[in-house]
């Protein structure tokens, strides 16, 4: 009988310990099915013949698609004029060159260095400092499409119009232009944007406004022609938020004049009292001034 109920006992303690194995085997299996990538892009090798040229000039201007994110509007910066924006790029063009190698080669797709291929060769116009994250290689497929990704944090300088403080809009605008190329032989184009559901600037509600291509004409002496460069705008449209300024401006500035409302229930005998609440009151709107500064 003891016999019996110790082995009934110990039946079910292995077919539990049995089962969860079972279990965590089965959610790994399942958990790196789903993580690994369906498949890896092998590396190009073309050897010697990487064309770095700008691809097919003959047929017309270059044309640059791009989709845009933004990840976070951090701050606004009325005294300065500036903002402080993150947000992400992908590149697309068409490279029949590469397409045709990556045919001869067998392959789908495969990935070139950053430094091996054609770029835009843009920068950032009113960029007062950032950072810019390229992808170290650049995805090419059979049929000649050539993507690379960019991640830019940095702060830019933008004009404010503040004449209808506190309830003013802005337009702030990220302006990149290439180094290298005019409109007649590059286009940039924008084929999809988005943006977060919420950002890091409290007094602020944005959004992604326009993103259009245009041309940079630049100013040269007497004796030199002007020149036009490629050129494309990011626009966000951004409104102040009249309920932050309600809470940090309003109320805080209420609070202080209410206080010094005080001295008309002082006793008219307590001079000393009243002054010292009327002088702390104006030490204090002193200070707030210069913090709303």
């Amino acid at each position: 009988m003891k016999a019996g109920i110790w082995t009934s006992r110990r039946e079910p303690g292995r077919s539990s310990v049995l089962l969860k194995v079972i279990v965590v085997l089965s959610f790994q299996a399942v958990f790196w099915t789903h993580a690994a990538p369906a498949h890896a892009v092998q590396p190009c090798d073309f050897g010697e013949s990487l064309p770095r040229t700008r691809p097919n000039p003959e047929a017309g201007p270059t044309v640059v698609s791009l989709n845009l994110f933004i990840f976070d509007l951090v701050s606004v910066d009325d005294v300065r004029e500036e903002f402080t924006l993150d947000f992400f790029i992908k590149a697309q063009w068409h490279d029949p060159r590469f397409g045709a190698a990556v045919r001869e080669a067998g392959l789908k797709e495969c990935e070139v260095s950053k430094e091996d291929i054609w770029r835009p060769n843009t920068i950032i116009l009113n960029a007062r400092e950032y950072k810019a994250e390229v992808a170290g290689v650049f995805k090419v497929s059979a049929d000649g499409t050539v993507e690379g990704d960019l991640r830019v944090v940095g702060t830019f300088s933008s004009p404010l119009d503040l004449r209808k403080f506190p309830l003013d809009s802005q337009t702030l605008v990220v302006t990149f232009i290439s180094t290298r190329y005019s409109p007649d032989e590059l286009t940039f184009v924008t084929s999809a944007s988005g943006t977060a559901q919420d950002f890091t600037e409290p007094g602020w509600s944005a959004k992604l406004g326009r993103a259009y291509a245009s041309s940079y004409v630049m100013e040269m002496d007497k004796d030199e022609e002007a020149g036009a460069l490629s050129r494309f705008d990011i626009e966000m449209e951004v409104k102040r938020d009249v309920r932050y300024y309600a809470w940090k401006v309003l109320l805080p500035l209420c609070v202080i004049v209410f206080a010094s409302w005080t001295v008309f229930w002082i006793d008219p005998t307590q001079l000393g009292v009243q002054t010292g609440i009327s002088t702390a009151s104006m030490l204090t709107i002193i200070a707030f001034l210069l913090s709303l500064g």
